[in-house]
């Protein structure tokens, strides 16, 4: 069943002010990329599984001259992230972790314990393209959810 709340808040942004319901009905399917948390089983394996793992322990352990040390705390918590029974997540939602993430893996690729593209696979993890018609629960139909913003207009309480 659709949200028609959620709807009816969405509707009601000034993005939409002057626009038919078909024309809100072709935003609402619109590709938009959103992040999410990525389980920290989901990081440790693609870094086992691509042999990384080890070469990045040894780099911690035995950093040649010259490698900041904020690189060699955040890829000591980013192994420790893997191995601990405590988090669950990495939360890429959160843009302070994001960012760290992504200077912690391009530090990774500058002193070359991975690969461009593993850093983008594993950043990559963080993102989905979905549509925002999608997070509301609308069937994807244009035609659908143009009946259903006719719906939510008059849904319970004020009529957008």
């Amino acid at each position: 069943m659709p949200d028609y709340a959620g709807l009816k808040a969405e509707i009601g942004l000034s993005k939409y002010n002057g626009l038919t319901d078909d024309q809100i009905s072709v935003l609402l399917e619109t590709p938009i990329v959103v992040t999410k948390d990525v389980p920290v089983s989901t990081v440790e394996g693609y870094l086992r599984s691509r042999m990384l793992m080890g070469g990045i322990q040894r780099f911690i352990a035995n950093p040649p001259a010259g490698v900041p040390a904020a690189l060699l705390e955040g890829l000591s918590e980013l192994l420790g992230m893997c191995s601990s029974p405590h988090v669950d997540n990495v939360a890429m939602t959160d843009p302070a972790v994001s960012g760290a993430v992504q200077q912690i893996l391009g530090g990774a690729v500058s002193f070359s314990l991975m690969t461009q593209a593993n850093m983008d696979d594993l950043l990559a993890m963080g993102v989905y393209t979905t549509t925002r018609a999608s997070q509301l629960q609308l069937v994807p139909d244009i035609h659908e959810i143009t009946s259903e913003i006719a719906a939510a207009r008059i849904w319970p309480g004020v009529s957008v």
